[in-house]
């Protein structure tokens, strides 16, 4: 059992995929809402909307809260059904961005400071790579070999050389240009990515808070952006003298 926090929850309801709607009379589509409820009791409530899309955002101060219920419902008429549901310990969100926030700062490019200032400043007594002259050979003191063919290493072009007329022999075709795709000058022959169309995959990730697709009860997903930051001492006894308390 998890101990009740307090905090400021902030929410954007983004949008919902796979849910099932309530069967209707006519063709028209219905209406769907979400509401949030902390502990049982509504705290917010999104417009209607027949696209399953909403972008709306909330923030709620919660005072030793332990659950959010984030529900979808069908409105036809006067008529409401609930459709889905979705159930999340506060404690569970503001673990799972301790977690991020870790990951972020120690991440697989993260190496301590003084190392990477070791990788930084190139040995003065070797050749190579230091200024970059291809006659003197590579960092270890042998010239690059091609990894198709016997062809002879070109100084002069480019970081790793090119064979003559850009081809390694019988090996891979030619290629266009030696460029990074995402580092180096544009060039119109290099493809790049697409992105896929709105809310069809999972949502780009966010650099503050969790921003994702999650399930929802008895079947479908709702993509939410999530953000919770708990409260100090001091800041709990201000905001409490401040009156800014909802009811």
């Amino acid at each position: 059992m998890r101990r009740p926090v307090t905090g400021k929850l902030q929410l954007k309801i983004l949008a919902a995929r796979q849910v099932a709607h309530a069967p209707t009379w006519t063709f028209k589509t219905p209406e769907t809402m979400v509401v949030i409820k902390i502990d049982g009791n509504v705290n917010f409530k999104t417009k209607p909307s027949r696209s399953d899309k909403w972008g709306d955002d909330c923030e709620i101060h919660v005072d030793k809260a332990s659950e959010v219920e984030i529900s979808l419902y069908d409105q036809s008429g006067e008529k409401t059904m609930p459709i889905g549901v979705l159930w999340m310990k506060i404690s569970d969100i503001a673990e799972g961005l301790r977690r991020k926030k870790l990951e972020m700062d120690s991440g697989p490019g993260w190496v301590p400071a003084e190392v990477a200032a070791a990788q930084a400043q190139p040995p003065q007594d070797q050749p190579g790579y230091g200024g970059f002259s291809p006659q003197q050979g590579s960092f270890y003191g042998q010239p690059p070999q091609s990894p198709y063919g016997n062809d002879q290493y070109q100084s002069g072009q480019g970081l790793y050389g090119q064979q003559q007329q850009g081809q390694y022999g019988s090996g891979p075709p030619q290629f266009q240009s030696t460029q990074s795709m995402y580092y180096g000058n544009d060039n119109s022959n290099v493809s790049r990515p697409t992105l896929p169309p709105s809310f069809e995959g999972p949502p780009p990730p966010s650099q503050e808070g969790i921003e994702a697709w999650f399930d929802i009860e008895p079947v479908g997903q709702i993509a939410l952006s999530i953000n919770f930051s708990k409260f100090r001492l001091g800041y709990l006894c201000r905001w409490l003298e401040s009156g800014d308390v909802m009811n």
